[in-house]
């Protein structure tokens, strides 16, 4: 198992892990959406997560970038509504650990 670590806000950074960095952030995604909430009270629906590796991120000593589309659920919870939102999250990383970008499969939607 490999550790990483997301920043999160007020420093209360936490410890992803994982045998891959997609598997770590997959295992942990409620644990990151604690830290960076996505969407209302009803939850939200997730249309791209997109994983790359960006050099000057985390004070220049670089690290992964996860792009975050989503949009927040309707009053019933059941369908997507309003625009697509963007929110991102840092993990730091070395380049080795996301050589190449890629997105992330985790389901249409998740509870808030």
């Amino acid at each position: 198992m490999k550790e990483w670590t997301l920043e999160a806000p007020n420093q209360a950074n936490r410890r992803l892990i994982g045998d891959t960095l997609s598997e770590a952030i997959v295992n942990n995604w409620r644990q990151i959406t604690a830290t960076h909430p996505l969407g209302g009270a009803p939850g939200y629906h997730l249309d791209r997560v997109h994983v790359r590796y960006a050099r000057g991120i985390l004070g220049g000593k670089g690290g992964v970038e996860v792009v975050i589309q989503h949009r927040s659920l309707n009053h019933e919870g059941t369908l997507p509504c309003g625009d697509v939102r963007t929110a991102t999250v840092w993990i730091y990383a070395r380049p080795e650990d996301c050589p190449e970008p890629f997105d992330l499969e985790l389901g249409a939607r998740d509870e808030g």
